[in-house]
């Protein structure tokens, strides 16, 4: 259970680490 979490918790932080920063370079991209 708690290897599950962890997974699910570094899965989550990935996604939203690629989010981040897909949204600011398409932010930063244009004017």
């Amino acid at each position: 259970m708690l290897g599950s979490l962890s997974c699910f918790l570094t899965s989550s932080d990935l996604s939203a680490h690629f989010f981040k920063r897909n949204y600011m370079f398409s932010h930063t991209k244009s004017p």
